[in-house]
């Protein structure tokens, strides 16, 4: 890994408010987690994302949050 990309890593930051679920991830998630309030549902996907990149400051992990991939 270069400087470049080691510096940007250090600097991303999660965007909680780019958390988007369509119906359909709406309803797995509810369904995995037991967590059937929508905004409860958000804060642990998000925690569970936080932790993750705490772990790792894989870029992936800002891309799932982003973009829901």
């Amino acid at each position: 890994m270069n400087t470049d990309t080691e510096t940007l890593l250090r600097t991303l930051h999660l965007d909680s408010t780019l958390l988007g679920l369509n119906p359909e991830e709406e309803a797995f998630f509810k369904s995995e987690t037991g967590i059937q309030d929508t905004e409860e549902l958000k804060k642990h996907i998000i925690q569970v994302q936080d932790d993750a990149y705490k772990v790792s400051r894989c870029p992936r992990v800002d891309r799932i949050r982003s973009t829901g991939q």
